[in-house]
């Protein structure tokens, strides 16, 4: 969500603000199925106002999530709370719903209230356990979209990898000039929202093969069916079939290897997620039992 501030009477809200709060009360109300209910206009009426209109014999609704427009959520039972203004409501007014359907409603704050404190990175596991230099890290916790930096003992790894549908997911290159290898070393993830708290992982010393690794797709966006070029390091000279790429766990040999640092190969069709409207897909190539970094790729069906 976006951050809210106070505003005072005749304050103008952002559009963006307004939006996000709008979104958030879609995504926890569902979308009602239409029924004999008429859900009634609630906007300007005092929340204990629209909470006895919701819930009369001849409207049988349920109160929904109730938010402010800071992003609080609202006690209804708290002091000063029935009060408070009726300023969006969802379904909206008019909407068709079946009896005891809820409706999620967005109110003024309370006086003197504040935004919710911003919600921090945390990170809860590592795969695998133990990692060498070079090679691919998961980490797995809460609050870890948008991350902006990791670092290991305070080296900068380079920019993570997100999976597309994850947002307590990413995935990290442990970074070279790591000293005393095998050893323990302090994580850190670094949000907009600000920092995690430390977490050790064990790093091992670079792998006596170097990982493959891509750098860049030709073209910037690909299609189902296309060629694409991948260009990064490690890759078989000498056999296609040696150099096998996974896009989004739909694997394809190589058709050609240009060089060492050079792969051309057909996009496969039916990569799960790729719509005509194109899906950001993790592609991997495995040489040699080795398998690189996941990288994301947009494609297109």
């Amino acid at each position: 969500m976006a951050q809210l501030n106070n505003v005072n009477p005749g304050d103008l809200i952002k559009a963006a603000d307004w939006n996000a709060l709008v979104a958030a009360v879609q995504g926890l109300s569902g979308h009602p199925a239409a029924g004999p209910v008429v859900v009634p206009t609630l906007f300007s009426l005092t929340l204990g106002n629209a909470i006895a209109i919701l819930t009369l014999p001849s409207s049988q609704l349920a109160v929904g999530t109730l938010l402010d427009t800071l992003g609080n959520g609202v006690d209804p039972t708290s002091s000063g709370a029935k009060s408070l203004i009726v300023l969006n409501q969802m379904p909206a007014a008019g909407t068709n719903v079946f009896a005891g359907n809820a409706v999620s409603l967005v109110v003024s704050p309370l006086p003197g209230s504040a935004p919710p404190p911003p919600k921090t990175p945390v990170i809860q596991t590592f795969k695998p356990t133990s990692v060498n230099i070079g090679t691919q890290l998961e980490i797995d916790g809460q609050n870890l979209g948008g991350t902006t930096a990791v670092t290991f003992g305070g080296i900068p790894a380079a920019p993570p990898s997100f999976p597309p549908s994850s947002p307590n997911q990413i995935f990290v290159v442990v970074p070279t000039g790591i000293a005393g290898a095998p050893t323990s070393v302090q994580v850190i993830v670094t949000t907009p929202n600000g920092q995690s708290q430390p977490a050790a992982v064990t790093v091992l010393p670079p792998l006596t093969n170097p990982l493959p690794t891509i750098a860049s797709f030709s073209p910037a966006n690909g299609i189902e069916g296309s060629p694409t070029t991948i260009t990064g390091s490690g890759f078989d000279t000498t056999a296609a079939a040696n150099n096998v790429v996974s896009f989004g766990g739909v694997k394809q040999a190589a058709s050609s290897v240009a060089s060492s640092t050079q792969l051309t190969v057909p996009i496969p069709t039916g990569i799960p997620g790729v719509t005509s409207s194109g899906a950001s897909v993790p592609v991997s190539v495995t040489v040699g039992g080795q398998t690189s970094p996941f990288v994301n790729y947009f494609i297109l069906s």
